[in-house]
């Protein structure tokens, strides 16, 4: 299958953005509002608009539970900004109609629990780590405004006056990314399954399967992925399964999140269970967390 460069998630006129969105319009105004107990952000993803989110959550005084969202994504770094405000939240997130690019690789899966409302979809496809972005932006990556034009010698020029740029910040990029999955235990190859098996350019996964990802607490129809919406389908957009792939499902690395490995023992020690089994004659019983138990999260193993 041919493969798209995808510099152009990365690079325009003399701005590196992911701006590769699945959104209506580019020109839609991107909304954020607060209705109830959420901040519903509707539009591209860019600093502007995830600074208004971190903005209200910090004068909610905590009130704010849920982010809302519809987007075909954005710019990698506010994506990752997003996304560290939802974690440090604790903010459960829902997506309303679409939820693409840097907002699947990042801002969902930050949620606390991760709601798919029917009809909805979840898109990946790509990231800073695939490959192709190491060579640089090409001529054809240049995006430029509504009438304005350049020669191809003009397009030389500008892609010499940054390429070095580019490529710093790609590597910026897959740092912070491989920190970020690190830290919430999710293989980051979700972001480029689809162009590692060279099946797909564009897709989702089932609930099952974003959770061999590590992409848990996600709630969706038992259909979904199998019922895309039209203008989805159009796209050309399609759901993968890991059980198509087994030896590239046996690769899988799913690690314990950074949480979990923070925990010692002396923050552990002391915190109580109440539990029913057959050691407590029908009542339940207090016990405190197992020795057994903190010996396996020094080892980096789920409790």
């Amino acid at each position: 299958m041919e493969k798209r460069n995808q510099w152009g998630l990365l690079f325009t006129l003399a701005v590196m953005s992911g701006s590769n969105c699945l959104a209506a319009s580019d020109e839609d105004p991107v909304q954020v509002v607060v209705v109830g107990n959420a901040v519903h952000y509707t539009g591209e993803l860019d600093d502007d608009a995830v600074a208004a989110v971190a903005s209200l959550l910090k004068s909610s005084g905590g009130s704010i539970a849920k982010l809302v969202i519809d987007s075909g994504g954005g710019d990698v770094n506010a994506g990752m900004d997003l996304a560290e405000f939802v974690l440090a939240s604790e903010l459960d997130v829902t997506v309303e109609r679409l939820c693409a690019s840097s907002c699947a690789n990042y801002v969902f899966p930050a949620g606390k629990s991760k709601r798919i409302n029917p009809g909805a979809v979840v898109v990946w496809h790509g990231s800073a780590i695939q490959e192709g972005l190491e060579t640089g932006p090409t001529v054809d990556d240049i995006r430029l405004p509504e009438g304005v034009e350049l020669s191809l010698e003009q397009k030389l020029a500008l892609l010499e006056q940054h390429r070095e740029q580019s490529l710093r910040y790609v590597e910026d990029a897959k740092a912070r990314q491989r920190a970020f999955f690190g830290r919430i235990g999710i293989d980051e190859r979700v972001t480029v399954m689809g162009q590692q098996l060279e099946v797909a350019q564009e897709w989702t996964l089932s609930v099952k399967d974003m959770a061999r990802f590590g992409i848990r607490d996600v709630f969706a129809a038992d259909d979904y992925g199998r019922c895309l919406p039209a203008q989805v389908r159009e796209r050309g957009i399609q759901l993968l399964s890991l059980d198509d792939y087994p030896d590239y499902a046996a690769t899988l690395e799913v690690r314990m999140p950074e949480l979990w490995r923070s925990l010692t023992r002396d923050r552990l020690m002391g915190v109580t269970f109440f539990v029913q089994d057959a050691k407590s004659n029908g009542r339940k019983r207090r016990i405190c967390w197992p020795e057994a138990v903190l010996r396996d999260v020094s080892r980096g193993s789920n409790p």
